[in-house]
């Protein structure tokens, strides 16, 4: 272990902590077996609770003991900008130490975190597609803005599909082995994927959950061995979200603007949760 001093932001607005641990080696196995020349330093410090950094303090932690931040709070906004247009008129955001409301459409919602503290999860009461119920396994939903897609227990992709299947033409296509849709009448016939969480719905329309091409729709969904929903980029690019950690609680609103363009970065799947 090392440690060193961490800054995030510019000369003239940095916030600044010393003494964040860093993992320094010489090897590391992981699953794409990564060769590196020289050393290896992999941070511990995301924007999880300590319980992911075997109790070390977190860089949140130590802005706040530090005295740089008042409260460990931040936020994401992910702007309307699209990448298809190369438009990027309106920057996205992490907003370390406090709340933006200006970004947020309506009251937000906070919602309890599920079990002890670690990841961002909270309780999935349920999910639907218009009048239809998704019989789904997890009830748990992590927010993660580590993941562009939304990500789900195996099982449950083909729960989406049955469902789906009420409203067009859909299979799982053996090439890409995402869910496939008949678009040739565009998202319309597709009604909102809602979810329930802790007791509120935050609905998804056809644009959002579908990545549209030629008369075919790719739902932006994939499966996991996981017995969780992972609510990516795909859920995060529509709501602002608010990650309390004094009262270990997620906070989410419609976002003010948010982008119907998802070019083919949206597809870029990862699997690191960062939060």
């Amino acid at each position: 272990m090392a440690t060193d001093t961490l800054a995030v932001g510019n000369a003239s607005v940095a916030l600044t902590a010393q003494g964040v641990s860093f993992v320094l080696a010489e090897q590391m196995e992981d699953s794409d077996s990564r060769q590196a020349d020289g050393l290896i330093v992999r941070t511990i410090q995301g924007f999880g609770y300590s319980a992911l950094s075997n109790g070390l303090p977190t860089f949140m932690d130590l802005l706040k003991a530090q005295g740089v931040i008042s409260q460990r709070v931040f936020s994401f906004y992910f702007s309307n900008s699209s990448f298809a247009d190369n438009q990027y008129d309106t920057e996205s955001e992490c907003i370390i130490g406090e709340i933006d409301t200006s970004k947020a459409s309506g009251n937000i919602a906070y919602i309890p975190l599920y079990g002890t503290p670690s990841f961002w999860g909270v309780e999935l009461d349920s999910v639907s597609l218009g009048d239809q119920s998704v019989d789904i396994s997890a009830d748990v939903a992590i927010l993660d803005t580590g993941t562009s897609l939304l990500t789900l227990p195996a099982e449950d992709i083909y729960s989406l599909l049955s469902t789906f299947s009420h409203f067009g033409n859909c299979n799982i296509d053996a090439n890409i082995g995402y869910i496939v849709c008949d678009c040739s009448q565009g998202v319309a016939p597709y009604p909102a994927l809602r979810l329930s969480l802790g007791g509120y719905s935050f609905s998804l329309q056809g644009e959002d959950y579908f990545l549209q091409d030629k008369g075919k729709c790719v739902l932006l969904a994939q499966g996991s061995s996981l017995e969780i929903w992972i609510l990516g980029n795909v859920f995060l690019r529509k709501f602002y979200t608010v990650y309390d950690m004094e009262n270990e609680r997620v906070g989410i609103a419609g976002a003010v603007a948010y982008s119907q363009v998802l070019g083919l970065i949206g597809l870029i799947i990862t699997n690191s949760l960062v939060l």
